[in-house]
């Protein structure tokens, strides 16, 4: 039978000093072991460490109730918790977390309470370069103990179905914020995550291999990818998961890298519709990547976006094949952009099939004509490029103002098939 359970009583202390780990796991411990059911955290703040999620249990989190994050790493999960862990030393995390549901069914977490990483306990903000103009540009974070570094991905879900996030806030993350792997038949509804500009691996929703996925009605501040779509397949117990049917609608994001990065690992992803999008900010509004530097091989396929409004945005679109990958069937349309860094399409060892780019209107400003060599590099010769891409339609395109030094806006290299209609650069 369903039973409800309230944190108060397991002998937590509401005053965010106390560490109050033990209280928590008991509550949802005993909950689990009738079967299942809610587990209550009220009005108040308490310090936690890692706590499990188990089977059939939905941990809400009630209006005026805060877990914070305890700043001693002593206090969270061992390094091999469970085998699907890993830890980034070059982006200086490890793989210690808050919540973590691992190998459950029927879990949630719910209610209009806060979950805050406590980031400042692991990091510090410090100015970017004066000529840095791209990307973390309002500054960027640094560890504490370089030696111990931070915790990784706040809220875990690992290889588990019929998952549900609702309406709670995430604050001060000091890495990814909710992060599905392998997962099947999520929701995630009127989620709030808001995390400084400034903090450096600080992703909003991560969907790394996963099916079946609804993200919706969410806010999302952060200072690297807003929603990721990732195919890390090799970790999972489970080798038949892809990145699949997935739907992200009516969110509002604002990102001090992509609003969306499509890439990463090696796997598939494929059947994703992303529409009602509202940007505030970000570099890229999309990034398709097959490759996360020169590791991985993702395959990316039928993506869609549309309905987009972006604002302060440096880039449409960065897509780029590498490592024997391929994009293809790919469309975003109805999109008001502005932008000052070159649209890119390269297919540079992989291939891109059937890019469609359709009513689409973006405005050109130039942040600064005073740029270094390494920053006019970056943002590039056209304002549009494509290169050794096929079966590109561009419709209906329209480009307003441009970029100091530009001198052709378009510039196509090797591409077969290439289409323009009622286009105006």
């Amino acid at each position: 039978m369903d039973m409800n359970t309230c944190l108060c009583d397991f002998g937590a202390a509401s005053d965010g000093k106390t560490l109050c780990t033990h209280a928590l796991q008991s509550a949802i411990d005993a909950c689990a072991s009738t079967g299942g059911g809610r587990v209550t955290v009220p009005a108040g703040k308490y310090k936690i460490g890692t706590v499990w999620l188990k089977n059939h249990v939905e941990l809400h989190l009630a209006m005026g109730a805060e877990l914070i994050a305890s700043e001693n790493l002593d206090d969270y999960n061992a390094l091999d918790a469970y085998e699907q862990n890993a830890s980034c030393e070059a982006e200086g995390w490890v793989g210690k977390h808050l919540i973590i549901a691992h190998e459950v069914t029927d879990v949630a977490i719910t209610g209009l309470g806060t979950v805050n990483g406590n980031l400042h306990a692991f990091v510090y903000r410090v100015d970017s370069a004066a000529d840095k103009m791209y990307g973390w540009c309002h500054g960027r974070s640094e560890l504490r103990d370089k030696q111990k570094m931070r915790p990784g991905q706040l809220i875990c879900f690992i290889e588990c179905k019929n998952v549900r996030v609702q309406d709670i806030t995430i604050l001060d993350s000091p890495c990814w914020s909710c992060f599905l792997h392998g997962c099947e038949y999520v929701q995630i509804r009127g989620v709030q995550i808001r995390n400084p500009i400034w903090m450096l691996n600080s992703d909003g929703i991560d969907i790394d291999a996963c099916r079946h996925v609804t993200v919706s009605d969410c806010i999302i501040e952060t200072g690297d990818d807003a929603i990721t779509l990732r195919a890390c397949e090799q970790r999972l117990k489970n080798k038949d998961m892809h990145c699949e049917y997935v739907t992200v609608t009516n969110c509002v994001l604002r990102t001090g890298i992509c609003a969306f990065r499509i890439g990463v690992g090696t796997g598939v992803i494929r059947h994703a519709r992303i529409h009602g999008i509202v940007i505030k900010q970000a570099l890229n509004v999309v990034q398709l990547c097959t490759a996360y530097g020169e590791r991985g091989r993702a395959d990316i396929e039928d993506v869609h976006f549309s309905d987009i409004s972006a604002d302060h945005t440096d880039r449409l679109l960065q897509a780029f094949a590498k490592n024997g990958a391929y994009i293809k069937n790919v469309s975003m349309q109805n999109v008001r952009t502005t932008a000052d860094v070159m649209t890119s399409v390269e297919a540079i060892d992989g291939s891109i099939d059937g890019l469609a780019l359709r009513n689409i209107e973006m405005q050109y400003a130039d942040k600064s004509t005073d740029l270094s060599e390494k920053e006019y590099a970056y943002r590039g010769s056209n304002l549009l490029l494509f290169s050794g891409a096929s079966g590109v339609t561009l419709e209906n395109f329209r480009i307003h103002g441009g970029l100091y030094g530009v001198e052709e806006s378009v510039c196509i290299e090797g591409c077969a098939d290439f289409e323009k209609h009622r286009c105006n650069f």
